[in-house]
C-alpha cells in the first residue's frame, strides 16, 4: 500500500493538486492508500475522498 504525502507551503491548496497521485494507480501489484498535503493551513480537513489536508504544526 502507497500513502502518497506532498507539501506545500502556501496556506490554500486544492484538490487538483493532488492531481499527480493518481500516477501511483498504474503500478502493477500496489494500491494508493489515503494521501496528504502538509501545508500552512489553519484547520485539517479533506480536499477529496482519499486525500487529508493537514496542518504542518501537527507533526
Amino acid at each position: 500500500m502507497l500513502y502518497p504525502i506532498e507539501i506545500k507551503q502556501n496556506s490554500s491548496v486544492t484538490a487538483d493538486m493532488t492531481s499527480t497521485f493518481q500516477i501511483l494507480d498504474i503500478i502493477p501489484e500496489k494500491k494508493r492508500g489515503t494521501g496528504a498535503v502538509i501545508c500552512m493551513c489553519t484547520m485539517p480537513g479533506m480536499l477529496r475522498e482519499n486525500v487529508l489536508q493537514i496542518p504542518y504544526w501537527y507533526i
